[in-house]
């Protein structure tokens, strides 16, 4: 008796299994998901295209996701999206329900938890290989940084307040081509950033390079403009010459004050200008 209960029970649980991974496989997911994305893209607005769309066990995964303007061109390229709400934040009270979301992009991959708690929106990011070269958020570069990037931040969306938030970046073999000193190109072995963003003004807290040509510490602050290459930037960096310090550096260097409360033979070098257009202040 036992047996055969324990048989239709297996028998049972494997046909509701048969059941939830049908409605996974056929239920209309992309047909579903286009529908309700260009009923909810304004006029004129960028849209969200996909190559396709798919319900798993483990969420809803958008392949080749693009944002794309009304032209056509890309504003951002990415290689996959997946979606998961949070099973415990579905059955909380309405103030917040958490969503994960994962994505694919730049050959590296980030990680988000999308949360809403009395109008305001948190999201707390980490990303990780982020191929530099490719960013499209990096494109006022005009390509001149490359290097892979991983960090974390906290984000807070309010209505009616800009956004806010504090993180920290890491940089690795990171260069950056310029015409400053004379040179090509400038090299970073290890690079640490930390900021905060509130009120439109962004605050590097924490500068710390160590590069073959230069090392440099020190804080510094980005006053966001209307776009990135107009937001005027202000670094007050203590400068050290690399180990493989060349020539031009080096005499440069020279031309600095001294740094005060600084490592020995640190110089004072500030930062002015605009995130397009720096200009070296002796």
């Amino acid at each position: 008796m036992i047996a055969r209960v324990g048989r239709g029970l297996t028998l049972g649980l494997g046909l509701l299994a048969l059941f939830v991974m049908a409605l996974i496989v056929f239920f209309p997911t992309d047909a579903l998901l286009r529908d309700v994305i260009a009923r909810a893209t304004p006029k004129g607005a960028p849209a969200l295209v996909f190559r396709r769309a798919l319900l798993r066990p483990w969420g809803v995964v958008l392949e080749e996701p693009a944002l794309r303007r009304p032209d056509g061109s890309a504003l951002l390229n990415l290689d996959w999206i997946r979606f998961r709400p949070s099973v415990y934040g579905l059955l909380r009270d309405r103030t917040g329900r958490p969503w994960h979301i994962a994505v694919g992009a730049y050959r590296g991959t980030g990680e988000a938890i999308v949360g809403t708690d009395a109008g305001a929106v948190t999201v707390a990011l980490a990303w990780r290989e982020l191929d530099l070269a490719d960013c499209p958020p990096l494109a006022v570069t005009g390509g001149a940084l490359a290097g892979h990037a991983e960090g974390a931040a906290n984000i807070l969306l309010q209505n009616g307040s800009p956004p806010a938030g504090e993180g920290s970046i890491q940089l690795r073999d990171a260069l950056w081509r310029t015409a400053a000193f004379g040179l090509d190109v400038l090299h970073a072995d290890t690079a640490f950033l930390r900021w905060r963003l509130d009120g439109g003004r962004l605050t590097l807290g924490t500068i710390d390079l160590h590069g073959p040509e230069l090392q440099a510490s020190g804080t510094g602050a980005v006053d966001l403009a209307g776009s990135i290459a107009r937001s005027a930037v202000d670094f007050r960096l203590a400068v050290l010459p690399g180990p493989q310090v060349p020539p031009p550096i080096r005499d440069f260097l020279d031309t600095l004050p001294a740094a005060p409360d600084s490592a020995a033979g640190a110089r004072r070098l500030t930062v002015t200008g605009t995130a397009n257009a720096p200009q070296l202040v002796r």
